[in-house]
């Protein structure tokens, strides 16, 4: 394997690795006396402990690519999220918005639409947030009701 860790001693008797992205480490669980590892990339996060240094850095070399994949996904989950509050920023502003062409809300599934109602009840009111409220009301009404 050429894309292993490169671990370093950080001073306290464990190891670290850098890389880009993230980090990883491997130290002493004092309860059980094994080494307990710990990878981070972005937001995605995976640990465990293993019998000896060696087998720690295995598994945690093990599960770096799987990591990779899930930050991937949740950064891009992140920006489609950021998207949509800017557009709920946009409604907000405008005084009559088509609010289901801009949210393409015949498109959208359940857990979006729940979502968007949570970002969208704290705001201060406006004609056009509260056409984007009423638009979401009638879409989870017909998921509630099987219209959907």
């Amino acid at each position: 394997m050429t894309d292993r860790l490169k671990w370093e001693r950080d001073g306290s008797g464990g190891l670290r690795a850098e890389f880009e992205g993230g980090h990883a480490t491997i130290s002493l669980d004092v309860a059980t006396g094994r080494r307990r590892w710990f990878v981070k990339v972005g937001k995605a996060m995976g640990s465990d402990v293993a019998a000896n240094t060696q087998h720690a850095s295995d598994r945690a070399n093990e599960v770096l690519p799987r990591l990779k994949v899930m930050a991937a996904q949740i950064q891009a989950e992140e920006e489609r999220r950021a998207a949509i509050l800017a557009k709920i920023d946009q409604v907000t502003t405008e005084a009559d918005p088509d609010v289901g062409s801009i949210f393409s809300i015949a498109a959208a599934d359940k857990e979006n639409l729940a979502w968007m109602m949570d970002q969208v009840r704290p705001r201060t009111r406006t004609p056009g947030l509260n056409k984007l409220i009423d638009a979401l009301s009638r879409e989870l009404y017909k998921f509630r009701t099987g219209k959907r």
